[in-house]
């Protein structure tokens, strides 16, 4: 929806002055020339009256002067005419170009009038339908209704503006009144604990701890009490405790096995070194002292950990290599 446009198409001016004199001599052709286009016919459905003729006439030239809109011309049927030698020699080359001019002009009061009419058919149509139209005359007057309410208002306020500022200050004066009530009572309270040995209950000091409390208990439990109304949450609790006691339970049995391949270990060293130290294996007992030594302190002896590992597994080839020459000659034998 918008404003619509009511300016209409500046009509074509006459090129030359248009007087009285001019338009009844351009007349008196033009009835002449209709005379002998009416006798002139072959078949004619009405015959018309001179006076009536006249009246053509005059219907047929019709003078359009700036800012004045055309007469509407009367619907009548088509009439043939034969077109002679005098209707071309009779009407001079201004007289052409002043029946154009007026033709332009009746067309384009007629082009403008169809333009009206449709949109005041469109406008009644929106108007039937429901539908806001808003023209220049609405908007005027909706701007100059908003403008007044706007007057009202601001009218309103500054009529009250005293009142309010009246309102204000007698609330802080009752404020003010209210404090010092309360401090007179409190020093009067205060005198009669004096005096009759009597004190007022005290407010228990709030504590600090139930601050973290409430924050970190209370919430947490409100939440999960609200949860557990679920059967679905209840079941995914449940489901939850059970894989978990299961996990504990293998984990359990792991470190069962683990710990027993560490006690035979440890006692499988144990009943090597004693064996050496029966024996009298000095070389033996020394590599038990030495291996205790540097596996004392893993993180300052990882060097000579290292080297003892590579030692150990260059004499561990070599070993293998031998051995495997061994069955190689058995074989061959």
């Amino acid at each position: 929806m918008g404003f619509t446009n009511t300016n209409s198409k500046p009509k074509l001016k006459p090129a030359r002055m248009i007087t009285k004199e001019k338009v009844q001599e351009v007349k008196d052709k033009m009835a002449d020339i209709s005379s002998t286009v009416v006798s002139s016919q072959t078949v004619s459905a009405h015959p018309a009256e001179p006076s009536e003729q006249v009246d053509d006439a005059d219907v047929i030239v019709p003078v359009c002067q700036s800012g004045s809109e055309s007469p509407e011309m009367p619907e009548s049927a088509p009439v043939e005419v034969k077109f002679s030698d005098r209707l071309l020699n009779d009407i001079t080359v201004e007289d052409y170009c002043f029946l154009f001019e007026t033709l332009f002009n009746a067309c384009s009061d007629n082009r403008e009038e169809a333009k009206r009419k449709a949109r005041e058919e469109s406008r009644r149509k929106q108007e039937e339908s429901g539908i806001d139209v808003i023209t220049p005359e609405n908007a005027l007057v909706k701007c100059t209704g908003f403008m007044n309410d706007i007057l009202n208002g601001y009218n309103l306020y500054k009529k009250h503006e005293s009142a309010i500022d009246k309102q204000q200050s007698k609330s802080k004066e009752i404020v003010n009144t209210q404090n010092e009530t309360v401090k007179r009572l409190e020093t009067v309270v205060g005198r009669i604990e004096d005096v009759q040995g009597v004190k007022a209950p005290k407010r228990p000091p709030f504590p600090s701890w139930a601050c973290l409390a409430y924050l970190f208990w209370h919430w947490p439990m409100y939440g999960f009490a609200f949860l557990w109304q679920s059967k679905y949450f209840r079941r995914f609790c449940f489901l939850t405790a059970f894989f978990v006691m299961v996990l504990e339970f293998c984990i359990i049995v792991l470190l069962s096995y683990d710990n027993k391949d560490l006690h035979r270990d440890r006692a499988k060293y144990v009943t090597v070194r004693n064996w050496s130290l029966v024996e009298g294996d000095t070389a033996t007992i020394n590599k038990f002292d030495y291996v205790d030594f540097i596996y004392s302190d893993v993180k300052y002896r990882k060097n000579d950990i290292d080297a003892l590992q590579e030692t150990i597994r260059k004499k561990y080839d070599i070993m293998m290599e031998k051995k495997q020459k061994q069955q190689n000659q058995k074989r061959r034998k």
